[in-house]
C-alpha cells in the first residue's frame, strides 16, 4: 500500500505540470521585478519566490530522471569539496544548477550518457562564471535551460504568451488609471520624452510586446488572423509612441511582416545548401561583429563617431569600447556594476551611465569567453534545428532576436525571450545523435510546428541528417 502511494506521488511529481508550475512562478516573479511598484517590495520576497520556483523545477527534473534522492549525497559531497577548495560559500550557492545533470547521471540515463556529461561540464563552467560575477540571472537561466530539454516547447510558448499578455495588459491599465506609477524620463537625459508605463524602465513594455509578437507568430505558424495582426500593430505602435523604444518596435514589425510572408510560402528555399550555410553562420557572425566593432571603435575616426552617436546606436559603441578597456575580459566571470536608466526606490537612476547594451559584449565582459562561446553555439544549434525542420517562421524569429542582440541585452532574459530555451532541446538532440545516446525520448519540432516524441534510430545519410525515426 505504501509502495503504491509512493509510486503515485513520484509519478505525479514527474508530470510536466510541476515544471509548468515552477516556470509560471518564476515568470510571474520576473514580471513583477520589472514593474515600478516592485521596487518597494523587500528583496527577500522576490528571492523566496525565485527559490520556490527553481526548487519545483529541479524536483521535477530529478523525479523525471528517476534519480530521486540518490543524487542528494552526491551533490552534498561535491558542494563540500567546492567549499573546501574555495573557502567560499558563493560557489556552493551557485552549484545548485548541478543537481539537474547529476540527477540524469544518477538516474535512468546512467553514466554512459554523453549528453548528461556534457551538460555537467557546461553547468560547471556556468557555476564558476555566475559565482564570480555574482549573477543569479545566469543561475536561473541554467536551471530552466537544462530542465526545459524535457518539455514540449510549444506548450511552454503557449503558457508564456498567456502569462505575458495578461501581465502587460494589467500593468498598462494600472498605469493608465494612475494605480501604478508612470515615471517620465526627463528629455534632457536622453533627448527623448519616454514614459515608463508602470515599469521600472521605458524599454520593458516594448520588449514584452516584441516577445508577444514573436510568440503569436510562432504559435500561429506565420498565419495569424487579421484581428491578431491589427491588434499587434496597434499595441506595438501605441507603446512605441510613448516609450520611444525604436529597436524593439522595428524588430516586432519585421517579425510580423517577414513572418507572414514566409509563413505563406513553401520552405523549399531552406533546402538549398548555400542558403542554409549563410543563415546558420549568421548568429556567430553577428556575435563577432558586435565584439569587433566595440574593439576597433575609435572616436577620432569621423565616420565611427557619427555612426556611434546617430540612429538607434545612441553611443552604444563607445560604451562597449570603454567597458572592454576598463573592465577587460575575465576567463570565468567577474563582478561588474553597470548603471543604466532603470529606476531605484527614490525614483532616480542610480549613478553615471555606463551600461553596455550589446548582449554579446556584455556576456564577454561579465561572464567570459567560454560562456560567450556556449551561448553563441546553443543559439546557432537552435537555428540549425529550425532550418532542419523547415520552420521558416522560427528561423526569422531567432535571426531577428540575434540581430537585436548587437545593441540590446534582452536575448538571455527568459521573460523577454522565451526562445532562448530552444537551444537546450536542440543541443540535446545533436549530442544524442553524435554520442549515439538512446535514452529518454526527445521532442523534435516538425515543419508544421507540431512536436513528435521520437527515439532516434538508424544512420546518417550523405547530407548528415537523420532520416529514420521510430515513433512511440
Amino acid at each position: 500500500m505504501l509502495h503504491e502511494l509512493h509510486e503515485k506521488i513520484v509519478h505525479l511529481l514527474a508530470s510536466p505540470t510541476l515544471f509548468y508550475l515552477g516556470f509560471s512562478i518564476w515568470l510571474t516573479n520576473s514580471f513583477l521585478e520589472s514593474t515600478y511598484a516592485w521596487i518597494f517590495v523587500p528583496a527577500s520576497v522576490s528571492k523566496a519566490l525565485r527559490y520556490v520556483a527553481l526548487g519545483l523545477v529541479v524536483l521535477w527534473s530529478l523525479c523525471r530522471s528517476k534519480s530521486r534522492l540518490r543524487v542528494v549525497p552526491i551533490y552534498m559531497a561535491i558542494a563540500a569539496a567546492i567549499y573546501l577548495c574555495t573557502r567560499s560559500t558563493k560557489f556552493v550557492k551557485y552549484s545548485f544548477v548541478l543537481l539537474i545533470p547529476l540527477g540524469r547521471l544518477a538516474g535512468q540515463e546512467g553514466l554512459r550518457s554523453r549528453s548528461a556529461w556534457i551538460s555537467l561540464i557546461g553547468s560547471s563552467i556556468l557555476v564558476c562564471s555566475a559565482a564570480n560575477a555574482e549573477s543569479v540571472a545566469l543561475l536561473d537561466l541554467g536551471v530552466l535551460f537544462l530542465a526545459s530539454q524535457d518539455v514540449e516547447f510549444r506548450s511552454l510558448a503557449s503558457l508564456a504568451l498567456v502569462l505575458t499578455s495578461a501581465f502587460v495588459a494589467i500593468v498598462l491599465v494600472g498605469a493608465s488609471l494612475g494605480v501604478l506609477g508612470n515615471y517620465i524620463l526627463d528629455p534632457g537625459v536622453s533627448g527623448r520624452m519616454r514614459y515608463y508605463l508602470g515599469f521600472s524602465y521605458a524599454l520593458y513594455p516594448a520588449r514584452y510586446l516584441f516577445l508577444i509578437t514573436c510568440l503569436v507568430m510562432y504559435l500561429e505558424r506565420g498565419k495569424p488572423s487579421p484581428v491578431e495582426v491589427v491588434a499587434l500593430v496597434i499595441a506595438n505602435t501605441f507603446v512605441y509612441k510613448l516609450v520611444d523604444a525604436r529597436l524593439a518596435f522595428y524588430c516586432a514589425m519585421m517579425v510580423l511582416l517577414v513572418g507572414c510572408i514566409v509563413g505563406r510560402l513553401r520552405a523549399n528555399l531552406l533546402d538549398k545548401k548555400a542558403v542554409r550555410v549563410i543563415l546558420i553562420a549568421a548568429i556567430p557572425a553577428l556575435a563577432v561583429i558586435a565584439v569587433a566593432s566595440a574593439i576597433v571603435y575609435d572616436p577620432d575616426v569621423e565616420w565611427m563617431a557619427r555612426l556611434n552617436a546617430g540612429g538607434i546606436l545612441g553611443n552604444r559603441m563607445s560604451l562597449a569600447n570603454a567597458a572592454l578597456k576598463s573592465m577587460g575580459v575575465p576567463p570565468l566571470g567577474q563582478k561588474v556594476q553597470f548603471v543604466g536608466n532603470a529606476l531605484s526606490a527614490t525614483d532616480e537612476v542610480s549613478g553615471a551611465y555606463n551600461y553596455v547594451d550589446s548582449i554579446y559584449v556584455q556576456i564577454l565582459v561579465v561572464y567570459g569567453p567560454l560562456v560567450w562561446l556556449i551561448i553563441a553555439g546553443l543559439q546557432t544549434m537552435a537555428l540549425k534545428t529550425a532550418l532542419d525542420n523547415r520552420d521558416a517562421v522560427l528561423a526569422v524569429i531567432l535571426l531577428t532576436v540575434a540581430g537585436q542582440g548587437i545593441i540590446d541585452d534582452a536575448m538571455l532574459t527568459i521573460n523577454y525571450n522565451t526562445f532562448v530555451l530552444l537551444g537546450a532541446s536542440a543541443a540535446a538532440q545533436i549530442v544524442d545523435i553524435v554520442g549515439k545516446d538512446h535514452g529518454p525520448l526527445k521532442v523534435l519540432h516538425g515543419a508544421n510546428g507540431d512536436a513528435n516524441q521520437v527515439r532516434l534510430k538508424g544512420a546518417q545519410d550523405a547530407q548528415g541528417t537523420w532520416q529514420q525515426f521510430e515513433y512511440e
